[in-house]
């Protein structure tokens, strides 16, 4: 009854809290990465949170409260995931099983970090999924107006966690201080680029709300971001003469083919 449905609700909006905590988490150890390693080396390592989502998807469709992956889509994330991992490899998916990959400080906090996604987008997909085909229309506003809440609260709670490290840890106290001595164009840019990247992630959140498999959405999305990661990185090298040098371009490319076909089937 209603009472039933008020306890599913506050359920679902202490996970987007809890979801938007995590999220934070995984962000912060992201931007760890990318201060260790080129982006277009980290980026592709986007894509472990595909590979980590995976078992938690057989599992749920195992006992029954998820559909199991269709094989199309498991070849897809198979290819966006061999594509990803190709440039950070060094073109050798074989090295993925050396220890010598597996011990570099970027990829330690990719693997932590993407694991923390993973958690989230389950959160997420639970939370808010509803098959577009078996719902009338008043059913699919109230699942979008949903989606639209989840993003909020976990947004909110994303935000709580940031303030609240900010405040408990002295350095980063100081740093916030000594925003005020920062060139606006930094700061313009840098507020340019988290308006753009909350942009992304309510956009996503809508994805994750109408597809079936959780783990296609997560390896779309870092198969996204790593092709047009890599061609901001030509663009901005090659054409407008900023940044850095652009590294294994063959392997690059290969890895661009097999992002692509992914994306494709």
């Amino acid at each position: 009854g209603p009472c039933l449905l008020r306890r599913g609700e506050m359920a679902r909006l202490f996970g987007a809290g809890f979801g938007g905590c995590v999220h934070f988490l995984a962000y912060l150890l992201t931007l760890c990465a990318y201060s260790s390693a080129s982006s277009t080396v980290i980026t592709p390592l986007m894509q472990l949170s595909a590979v980590w989502m995976l078992p938690f998807s057989i599992s749920a469709a195992a006992l029954g409260l998820a559909e199991l992956i269709r094989p199309v889509h498991l070849l897809s994330v198979a290819l966006i995931c061999a594509g990803g991992f190709l440039p950070a490899a060094d073109g050798s998916l074989s090295f993925l099983v050396s220890r010598k990959f597996w011990q570099q400080r970027a990829v330690r906090f990719v693997i932590l970090a993407e694991f923390l996604v993973c958690c989230y987008n389950v959160i997420l997909h639970q939370a808010t999924f509803f098959n577009p085909e078996s719902v009338d229309t008043a059913q699919g506003d109230r699942g979008s107006l949903a989606t639209l809440r989840f993003f909020i609260v976990s947004r909110t709670g994303n935000g709580l966690v940031c303030a609240a490290l900010f405040a408990t840890v002295p350095r980063l106290r100081e740093q916030a201080a000594d925003l005020f001595k920062v060139n606006r164009r930094f700061l313009f840019a840098a507020l340019l680029g988290e308006c753009l990247s909350l942009m992304g992630v309510g956009l996503v959140t809508f994805s994750y709300s109408s597809f079936y498999e959780p783990s296609v959405v997560n390896a779309a999305e870092g198969g996204l971001q790593q092709l047009f990661n890599l061609l901001f990185a030509l663009v901005s090298r090659y054409v407008l003469g900023l940044g850095r040098e652009v590294e294994q371009i063959n392997i690059k490319c290969v890895s661009f083919l097999l992002v692509a076909g992914g994306l494709g089937l």
